[in-house]
Formats: structure tokens, sequence, C-alpha cells
């Protein structure tokens, strides 16, 4: 009696642990289903930032070169902020797809340049209040603001001081 109450006891446990694990194997597909149709809207996500942020680049770049032509911005500040401009699209990806903050993109961005990040702080430095504010946040979308003030290559008319011979 006692051995077919330890047989009856153990079939039970056997039942119990067969019914778990299919419920784990359950629940596991739809992790696995969730996690492939995450996967596929973030790298749909991505391929529609990398799209925008060329389209941005080509526009950019566009701006920069028509205010070069009409002779808005010198060739020290273009050559900089061409090479900041031709930069934008892989900037913006590795600060997405890696976590990188601006800065550290930069810096990778520059490793295929004769520039360096001394160089780029040195004229961001120079650079109105428009585009030096934004850039020094360090973040994407202060990138992307003083990236659009760079392309427009003119800088902002800053108000005169006013002195005696003003007045």
């Amino acid at each position: 009696m006692v051995a077919i109450g330890v047989i009856g006891f153990t079939v039970l446990i056997l039942i119990y642990f067969v019914l778990k694990t299919q419920s784990l194997q359950k629940e596991m597909n739809q992790y696995k289903h969730s996690l492939k149709a995450s996967d596929g809207q973030a790298r749909s996500t991505l391929n529609n930032l990398n799209f925008i942020s060329k389209e941005l680049q080509r526009v950019y770049a566009g701006r920069l070169n028509s205010a070069k032509k009409h002779g808005l911005i010198n060739d020290e500040n273009f050559a900089m902020s061409s090479n900041i401009i031709e930069n934008f699209s892989y900037v913006i990806m590795r600060c997405s797809e890696h976590n990188e903050t601006v800065e550290e993109a930069v810096k990778k961005s520059l490793e295929r340049s004769t520039i360096d990040i001394q160089e780029i702080n040195h004229f961001i430095a120079a650079q109105p209040q428009e585009i030096k504010l934004p850039w020094c946040k360090n973040q994407l979308g202060g990138y992307v603001l003083a990236c659009q003030h760079i392309s427009r290559g003119q800088a902002p008319k800053k108000a005169q001081p006013q002195t005696e011979e003003n007045s």
C-alpha cells in the first residue's frame, strides 16, 4: 500500500514537471517571437535614421557649398565646417547604434582625417553662441542643431556694444 502511494505521488510529480516544462516552453517561444519583432523594428528604425541622417548631411553640405560660393565663409572655416558636415551621418549612427557621446563619435570620425579633436574644439570655441551652446551639451540633439547652424556658413550678427561715439 505504501509502495502504491509512493508510485502515485511520483507519477503526480512527474506530470506536474511535464506540464510546467510545456508551459515554460510556450512562454519561451512567445519571448522569442517578441524579440524577433522588436529586433526587426529596431533594425528598421536604424535604417530610417541612417537614411534621414544622410539626407540631412547632403542638405547641410549643399548649404555650406552655397555659402562658400557666395563668399560668406572663408577657406579655413569652410575646411573645418565641411569636415564636421562630412561626418554628420557617421556621428549620428555611432551615437545611436553604440550609445556613444557626440565627442566620442566625433573622435572616431576624425581617425580617418587629418584634423584632430583639438582643432575642432578651437573652431567651435570661435563660433557664436548658437553653435557653441548646443555643441557643448555633447548630446545628439545639440549636435544636430550645431551642424544646422554651421551649415549656414554665416555667423549671426551680434549687437554692437554701445560706446560714447555710438550714442
